[in-house]
């Protein structure tokens, strides 16, 4: 069992050694930021309480065409979003009823007048008001950014955070390495063309979630994939707050990644499968004394100052640098949560809301 162990946290440390360490040096280039004709889309559902929250930071933004679609919306969604209507703003309402906001998303890109696209959602913020410029002035066609959650009070919130932020690691690192399979869709650009012309290649068409992260599995590569780190370009959304609502999310979440090409399924799969092997034998080994609790100690010493090492600098480059020190405790809650998921997956398999 020791040996399971041990071998299982060469694994888990080999992720942040080979791969997540290109993030931690990875060096944004310098850019003089010009503007370039963009379409922003952002999708609504039931939103009217949030459109007069978020959207006065959008609208600020520097952009040739903002698209407001409403998704059959049963509140007054549709009838702020025609307050904010303008030669550069323009309210679709989509009357399809499928689940999730594909086909939302669909009819903002297809009426869209230009082909470099910038997504976000409905309830999110823009760090400064050169979000779309620093977006748009990378010239690949597909660009990942960098959605944190705010900070709130809670653990369910800080895990939240740090799961979003590991999540992140992850795709950002894949990213460079040539290999992206996914991005979030509060912080994204992408090219209308690519994506019309290649759209029969987005699997998972009846889900409720996944209008990013798949689109971005089909027709993301290394050649054609960038990703965006500069502040001024990350977009925050609220963690959240109660546990029940986090497990909904990340339902959604898992159930489009049966999607993702074999080699992401692999890598992520291997990725979380020693984290849980890891954690597990340690507890066995403890528990029927084949280790000393000293030698335990040791092997999450080692564990943590590797994975701290590349935090380190990941975190100051995110600017999540207060989980910095919290990490240890929220690397035992995501062991915790990596074991429970499955089970809860299994039983709340059916959700046809917005993730």
């Amino acid at each position: 069992m020791i040996f399971i162990v041990v071998i299982s946290l060469i694994i888990h440390c080999a992720y942040y050694v080979l791969i997540f360490s290109r993030l931690a040096i990875y060096t944004e280039k310098s850019r003089k930021i010009e503007h370039k004709k963009a379409s922003i889309i952002i999708c609504y559902k039931d939103e009217e309480e949030n459109i007069e929250q978020y959207l006065p930071s959008i609208v600020n933004q520097k952009f040739d065409e903002l698209i407001l679609v409403d998704d059959n919306s049963s509140d007054r969604t549709l009838e702020k979003l025609i307050d904010y209507k303008s030669d550069d703003v323009k309210v679709l309402s989509n009357i399809d009823n499928n689940p999730g906001k594909k086909s939302a998303l669909a009819l903002g890109i297809q009426n869209s007048k230009n082909n470099i696209l910038l997504m976000t959602d409905a309830d999110c913020s823009p760090a400064s008001d050169h979000w779309a410029s620093h977006m748009t002035n990378i010239d690949s066609p597909f660009v990942l950014g960098y959605g944190p959650m705010t900070k709130a009070k809670g653990v369910v919130a800080l895990f939240s955070r740090f799961e979003t932020y590991l999540t992140a690691v992850q795709y950002f690192s894949y990213a460079i390495i040539g290999i992206p399979y996914m991005g979030v869709g509060r912080n994204m650009k992408i090219d209308k063309k690519i994506v019309l012309d290649h759209q029969d290649m987005v699997k998972g068409g009846h889900l409720a979630s996944g209008d990013d992260d798949l689109m971005i599995n089909a027709l993301a590569n290394g050649k054609n994939t960038s990703i965006c780190l500069h502040p001024e370009s990350f977009i925050y959304s609220m963690p959240k707050l109660t546990f029940k609502d986090f497990m909904i999310q990340k339902t959604r979440h898992i159930s489009t990644s049966a999607y993702y090409k074999p080699i992401h399924k692999v890598l992520l799969g291997l990725f979380s499968a020693s984290q849980l092997i890891f954690f597990i034998g340690l507890i066995i080994c403890l528990v029927i004394g084949t280790i000393t609790l000293k030698l335990a100690l040791l092997l999450l010493v080692v564990k943590w100052g590797i994975q701290q090492f590349v935090n380190y600098f990941v975190m100051k480059k995110l600017k999540e640098g207060d989980l910095f020190w919290k990490f240890p405790l929220l690397d035992i809650i995501h062991f915790a949560y990596l074991l429970f998921l499955p089970l809860y997956f299994l039983f709340n398999k059916n959700n046809s809301r917005w993730s």
